[in-house]
């Protein structure tokens, strides 16, 4: 493994600006839709790198980042792929939450629930993740100021 921080964390930038462009999107079809989960796996995939190299500071790993949980509706859930997140989760109970960057990781590089998170007119306002070792917990909500600072945070360190 490359010790050099450099690659990642210029991929890792690219990653925020594509999601940076993502937030003028209103129409979101399939295209949208896979653009917006490639950069964000692929981002958390970056400091993934990045932590398994030992490059990145133990403080900044344990660091609270703030996100909403929304608990899942059923405990004994099996995604069959045709669901809507609606019906897994229950968005109108979600509930301030923070976890660390480790945490945030594994649910975006083994998300099994993945979906845009739009407000009104159909505005990115980031997204709704979750791994499928916590599926039958909650699914994540982060937004996408959140996503984006922090991508570029650890992209500049």
């Amino acid at each position: 493994m490359s010790t050099s921080t450099h690659t990642w964390k210029r991929h890792l930038l690219k990653q925020a600006k594509t999601l940076d462009s993502l937030a003028a999107v209103r129409r979101w079809g399939d295209a949208s839709r896979v653009r917006l989960e490639e950069s964000v796996v692929l981002g958390f995939y970056d400091i993934c790198k990045l932590v398994g190299a030992f490059l990145l500071s133990p403080a900044l790993l344990h660091e609270p980042v703030s996100i909403i949980a929304c608990p899942a509706r059923r405990k004994e859930q099996w995604l069959t792929g045709g669901e809507r997140i609606e019906d897994l989760y229950d968005l109108s109970e979600s509930r301030p939450a923070a976890h660390d960057l480790l945490f945030l990781c594994h649910q975006a590089v083994h998300n099994c629930v993945f979906e845009p998170w739009l407000g009104a007119g159909g505005t990115l306002e980031g997204v709704y993740l979750t791994s499928d070792h916590q599926r039958k917990v909650a699914v994540y909500g982060l937004r996408l100021s959140v996503l984006m600072t922090l991508f570029r945070k650890v992209g500049k360190i």
